[in-house]
Formats: structure tokens, C-alpha cells, sequence
């Protein structure tokens, strides 16, 4: 038995209630009545212990609850409470097994088809159990509601205006289930205008000057004639691990949605992160692949050269210039005649002889650093080979060194060298002579850009080679592109979560009433955050799947073709992990937010 006394409730300044008091039976059909507006709607939620109102005593069974407390009234409408409402009492995309199966989860009961199919039976539902609730008549979709509220085994069931869409055979039928299901020991109200409903009724109460007035006792049921229901309380640890089956069983429905929405959810934003993704591991392959270009061709050196001898203190000042390892001077030097093995060679073409430092070995023979290194065409033109005797003897240099070394067509050891012909002598062995020359090597290729400002501030009369910088102007328009494709990966990205966003909340909207309906059968607001967290989570992992998936299918594809023009960066990791995360976090936070504001009284009033 339930009795709810000192009731008051108001809406702003209208008392709907003023010390009120009802008391319902088990085994009797209560029925509460009044005109529109007076709090029927209002009353029912209250003994549904889903109203806001606190200002009155609850007693359940003897018991008396504590109405304030948000999670007890949740675990109460679990476990010994159930609704029908007028309409939206299902979910439309489930079959009627399934649904029945929700019910009897949220209350941590087991769920047996054999169960559900006797109870369809007895609510006059003779089609297949797999049935979609979508195709069912407004008949069979109410007698479908009090199968699913009776799954739940409740010692209440709250009917509000379940009747009012039906004919009169349907409205005769279900008032009849009611009367036969509180006969068998629960209690049973509901909520009506109907004369010849409240006459079937065994007490009647009516609404009306904030007062619940008792009109009268239609019942001839004698006590003995009621059927004993099972009243066990649910174990806490049970109806704990029964939520964590629904979360499980629940969420892959994601939230009401068909099957084209969840595969859309899904498939959509994997492709447009993939295209995303692909298009910065294109633009990371193209920059890496001029960045090894300017590293193999430039080798990160500038050569100045001038009117004017350098000094010393204008050297230190050329090391100290941000990026620069290294700055030597030296003096290049030209001859017409070339010893090889003591045989003379006179050149068709003078060759320049300039020297090669510690920081260029690493562009030299793999084998090790010694002796001179020619250029390509220079030992191509007169036939030298490595391994035989250099001798270069003119006034007062005179340089003897075996040949190291050939160098690769094309490949220079001191940039600006105009001339083909070329000796690069080692540093030790090269005449110390005043120059207006000069080498700086940097610790990267990226400090060219801004070197030759620092330069001309120290020689303003000196004149800085980037014989790279033809790959510096396409580094720069490279950097014009990347700028350009991260401004569309964001516009396509922003638009993604925007269509998500969009779709999710008229997705929302539109099942706002299946969140009404899992509210009033018990799920808390935290277990409903629970649910949403589980739905976007589960798609969020499908996402991240199968977008990686289509990443190591095309990294496989670019080796097995030997192109490095697509790159799988530390950057693109963390891009993925933002792009997978990103797309569903407004979604998400905006699902929360719609069903978190869900109203259940106001819903149910209107």
C-alpha cells in the first residue's frame, strides 16, 4: 500500500495542492479524475517519485521514503515501479522481444523468451516476437506497454490516460488487463475522464478545490480474493551489475537511431578524417622529400664572397649568427696545369683549387676522409681515378695529395663554385692566405632563410650565395600549400562535427521521449549520461578503427611501391587522436546537454 499525506505542490502561485493525502490499495483499480489543468498529471508523477515536489510524506509498504533522495526513487522506479503512458511508451525501432527485454534489464530481472511470449499471449499479442513495434495498431501497442510494465514485475503500475487515443473495444480491453492485473496484487492507478472507465474502477478519487477527495468504493473484492505478488527487494549488487548489462545490451541501439544513422555515424566522419589524414601525410611526404633534396644538394653551407679581405673579428661575429656551426675563410685558387703521377696535364680550362673542411666529410667517400676530391666532370674530362698522385705547383704553393675521391655528377663541396672544374684540397694541406672568402655552415637548411639579412649586416660589401635557393622559393610555395591545406583539413573537419552535430541533436529530439520513458522506468541522470558516454564511445573506437585501418592499408601500398611521398608523422598521430576524439565531442557534450534537460513532468503533462 501506498499512502502520500501532508501533499503540498504549487506551480508559481497556483496551489495545486494544499495538505493533501491519497492512499493507494493493492488489488484495487484506483482511478484519480478532475478536469484538465487541476494536477492529475502532476499527482501521478509525485506517487511516481519522478516529480520535483518534496513537500509531503511517502510511505511504500510501511516504509517511509526519503523523497529528496534522487537515487533511491531512481532504484524504486527500477524495481517496483512501472508506467504506461498515453503514447511513446516504446521504442519504435526495436522489436517487441526487445523491448519487453529493456524492461525487464532496467529492473534486474532475467529476461526468457518463453516468459515474454506467455505474457503476449496473455495481453491478447499473438504475432512473431521479432515483430517491429513500428508496424503495431493503437491497441496493440498500448496492450504491448502493460507487457513490458508487467516484465519489470512492479508492485505499482501508473496509467496516465492510457486510454484516450483507443475506440471503445480497445479502451474496454485494456481497462480490463488493469483490473485484472491489480486483482492479482499490485497496485494500479490511472488517470481519466472516461464515466464508463471510472465506473469499472474500485476506488475513485477526485481532484479538485487542492484536494484529493475519496468519492467512492465501487469494489465488492473481498481481501482474500487477492493474488500474492512477489515483493522481494532487489539486492543493491544485482541492480548494479543488471545497469551494467543494460549499458552493454542498451548502447548498441545508440540511442533509437536506424540502421543507416549508426552506419552513417560511423562511416562518415571515418572517411572525411581519413581524407584529412591523407592529405597531411601527402604534404608531410612533399616536404620531407624537399628537405632531403636541400640537405643532399645545398649541405646547409653559404658562400660569401666580397671586395675586400674578412678579418678575424669579422669571422667571430659571422659564428655567433643564429644557427651557424661553423665559419671559415679561404682563398681559391686557380691553375691552368696539373701534375697526375708526375706527368703534366695542361687544362683546357683553368680548375679551381679551394679547400674542404671537418663539418663536409660526411658529404665525401663513405670509406673515410683523405686526400683530394675532384669534381665529376674534371675527372671525366682527363681520365683521373682515385688512388693516383696530385701535384699542383705554382709560385709558392706547391700541394702534393693523392686523389681521395671522385664526386657524385652535379655535387659540390663549397657552394658558388660557378666552374666545373674543381680540386677540393684537405684544410691541413691548403696555403694559409688573407681572403675575401668565406664558408658558414649551418646546423639546418631552415636558417638559410633569414641568413643573408645577418650576413649583410656584418660584411655589407659581401655578397652571400644560396646556391639553394631555388629549393628555398619551392620550400615557400610549399609552405603557401601546406597553409592552404590545413585551412581545408579544418574547414572539412569543422563542417563534419558541425553535420554530426546537427544530425545527433534532431536524432535527439526526435527519441527525446525514449529518454523520457527510460527516466520514468528508473535510469537516473547519471545512468542516462552513462548510456550516451557508452553510445559515442563505442562509436568513437569503430571510427578510430577503421580510419587506421585505411591509413596502414595505404602506408602498405606507398612501400610496395617504393614512394615516400606519403609520411605516417608524429604529427599525424596526434592529429588522428584529435580528429577521432574532436568529432565526437560537441556531439557528445550536446547530447548530455539536450538530455539532461530532458523535463519528465512537463513531457508527460503535455
Amino acid at each position: 500500500m501506498i499512502h502520500i499525506n501532508h501533499l503540498n505542490a504549487a506551480y508559481g502561485k497556483r496551489c495545486l495542492f494544499h495538505d493533501a493525502e491519497i492512499t493507494i490499495e493493492r488489488g484495487k483499480l484506483t482511478a484519480v479524475c478532475g478536469p484538465s489543468g487541476v494536477g492529475k498529471t502532476t499527482l501521478l508523477n509525485i506517487i511516481g517519485l519522478i516529480s520535483g515536489f518534496h513537500d509531503y510524506t511517502y510511505t511504500f509498504d510501511e516504509k517511509v521514503l526519503n523523497t529528496k533522495n534522487e537515487q533511491m526513487k531512481a532504484d524504486m522506479r527500477k524495481t517496483k515501479i512501472a508506467y504506461v503512458f498515453q503514447e511513446h511508451n516504446l521504442h519504435d525501432d526495436l522489436s517487441l522481444l526487445d523491448n519487453m527485454k529493456l524492461y525487464c534489464t532496467i529492473s534486474a530481472h532475467e529476461s526468457h523468451q518463453e516468459q515474454a511470449e506467455a505474457t503476449l499471449k496473455s495481453m491478447g499479442l499473438t504475432m512473431d516476437i521479432h515483430t517491429k513495434v513500428s508496424v503495431l495498431s493503437g491497441g496493440e501497442y498500448q496492450r504491448l506497454s502493460l507487457a513490458c510494465a508487467l516484465m519489470k514485475n512492479p508492485d505499482l503500475i501508473i496509467a496516465d490516460e492510457v486510454t484516450s487515443a483507443l475506440d471503445h473495444q480497445n479502451s474496454e480491453h485494456i481497462i480490463d488487463m488493469l483490473k485484472e492485473i491489480a486483482q492479482s496484487g499490485r497496485m494500479v492507478i490511472l488517470a481519466t475522464h472516461n464515466k464508463e472507465i471510472l465506473s469499472k474502477c474500485d476506488v475513485v478519487y477526485t481532484m479538485a478545490n487542492q484536494k484529493i477527495i475519496k468519492e467512492n468504493i465501487n469494489s465488492t473484492l473481498d481481501a482474500a480474493q487477492v493474488s500474492e505478488t512477489n515483493n522481494k527487494l532487489i539486492n543493491p549488487i544485482n541492480l548494479r551489475s543488471s545497469m551494467r548489462i543494460f549499458y552493454r545490451w542498451y548502447s548498441k541501439f545508440s540511442l533509437g537511431k536506424r540502421k543507416w544513422e549508426k552506419r552513417m555515424f560511423i562511416l562518415m566522419p571515418s572517411i572525411i578524417i581519413f581524407i584529412c589524414l591523407f592529405f597531411i601525410g601527402i604534404k608531410d611526404g612533399m616536404i620531407q622529400h624537399f628537405h632531403d633534396s636541400l640537405n643532399e644538394y645545398g649541405m646547409n653551407e653559404v658562400y660569401i664572397t666580397g671586395d675586400y679581405d674578412i678579418s678575424d673579428s669579422s669571422l667571430d661575429s659571422l659564428k655567433k649568427i643564429e644557427g651557424v656551426s661553423a665559419a671559415v675563410s679561404f682563398t681559391p685558387l686557380k691553375f691552368d696545369s696539373i701534375q697526375i703521377d708526375h706527368k703534366r696535364i695542361d687544362l683546357t680550362q683553368s680548375v679551381t683549387v679551394v679547400p674542404y673542411y671537418s663539418f663536409q666529410n660526411s658529404y665525401l667517400d663513405k670509406e673515410g676522409v683523405k686526400g683530394a676530391y675532384l669534381s665529376y666532370y674534371l675527372a671525366e674530362r682527363y681520365g683521373l681515378q682515385k688512388g693516383t698522385e696530385l701535384q699542383i705547383k705554382e709560385g709558392d704553393v706547391d700541394i702534393k695529395v693523392e686523389i681521395g675521391g671522385i664526386l657524385e655528377q652535379d655535387k659540390q663541396l663549397v657552394q658558388g663554385m660557378s666552374t666545373l672544374y674543381v680540386i677540393y684540397i684537405p684544410q691541413s694541406l691548403y696555403p694559409s692566405l688573407s681572403t675575401d672568402h668565406a664558408i658558414l655552415h649551418l646546423d639546418s637548411f631552415e636558417f638559410l632563410y633569414d641568413i643573408t639579412n645577418d650576413i649583410n649586416e656584418i660584411l655589407p660589401n659581401h655578397h652571400a650565395y644560396l646556391a639553394q635557393s631555388d629549393y628555398l622559393t619551392q620550400m615557400e610555395s610549399m609552405e603557401k600549400y601546406s597553409q592552404y591545406l590545413e585551412t581545408f583539413i579544418s574547414v572539412l573537419f569543422i563542417l563534419t562535427v558541425l553535420f554530426l552535430s546537427v544530425s545527433q541533436y534532431f536524432a535527439v529530439k526526435n527519441h527525446k521521449y525514449e529518454i523520457c520513458v527510460l527516466r520514468a522506468n528508473g535510469l537516473s541522470k547519471k545512468e542516462v549520461s552513462h548510456v550516451i558516454l557508452r553510445v559515442f564511445i563505442n562509436d568513437m573506437l569503430k571510427t578510430g578503427g577503421f580510419v587506421f585501418i585505411l591509413l596502414l592499408v595505404t602506408r602498405l601500398i606507398t612501400l610496395m611501391f617504393g614512394s615516400e611521398l606519403f609520411v605516417y608523422s608524429g604529427f599525424m598521430t596526434m592529429a588522428y587522436l584529435f580528429m577521432v576524439v574532436g568529432t565526437y565531442l560537441l556531439p557528445v557534450l550536446l547530447t548530455l546537454w539536450i538530455m539532461l534537460r530532458i523535463n519528465i513532468e512537463k513531457m508527460m503533462r503535455s
